[in-house]
């Protein structure tokens, strides 16, 4: 995790036999007083995450997301490495510094250390062939969905499901108020590969 949940602690406030919920006060260096939620829920066949900025007071910018990583292979056995397959509508050009320009290209072939984005939402499959596929979907109520895929490691790839492309915050911020926290759900569901 990157920003402010990286280093912060987290409460408990809710656990079950299948979930979990945790919370994370927004306090200094933060500016804005708010609060973060996220919950796990355990699916008979899939890992619902959830996060949600709240703000208590004042209106301020904000991005959300999750920064997973996967082993390219499951085993040391296995001979095939992960396949990482998802249709984006376009990909952010990264400028010198690797960060997003603001500008959409027609997304290019890996290996990828690129943004991606969505109309409709994030869907990826993560491929394990002859073992295990993942389907990632992501939803928030944002207008476009964005990925981050980096997969230039030898042994991990991380698939990155975020509210916005990195630095859209500088340019083309999103807001939470107190009547609209931001809220983004993902689902990853697994099916085994003969």
């Amino acid at each position: 995790m990157h920003g402010m949940a990286c280093y912060s602690t987290w409460e408990i406030i809710d656990k079950t036999a299948d979930s979990l919920t945790l919370r994370m006060p927004l306090t200094s260096p933060w500016p804005w007083q708010g609060e973060v939620i996220q919950t796990f829920l355990l699916e008979n066949d899939a890992l619902v995450l959830q996060l949600e900025v709240h703000s208590y007071a004042d209106t301020f910018p904000a991005s959300a997301g999750w920064h997973p990583w996967f082993a390219k292979k499951l085993t040391p056995q296995n001979t095939e490495s992960l396949q990482v397959l998802f249709d984006a509508d376009w990909q952010e050009e990264a400028g010198s510094d690797e960060l997003p320009t603001g500008n959409r290209i027609s997304p290019q072939v890996g290996p990828w250390d690129d943004c991606f984005g969505f109309y409709d939402g994030v869907k990826v499959k993560l491929l394990w062939p002859g073992k295990l596929a993942m389907t990632m979907t992501m939803t928030s109520w944002l207008p476009a969905n964005s990925l981050v895929v980096f997969d230039k490691q030898p042994d991990a790839t991380c698939i990155n499901p975020l509210t916005q492309a990195p630095n859209a915050i500088n340019l083309t911020p999103e807001f939470v108020t107190p009547d609209k926290p931001l809220v983004i759900e993902t689902r990853w569901q697994f099916t085994p590969e003969s």
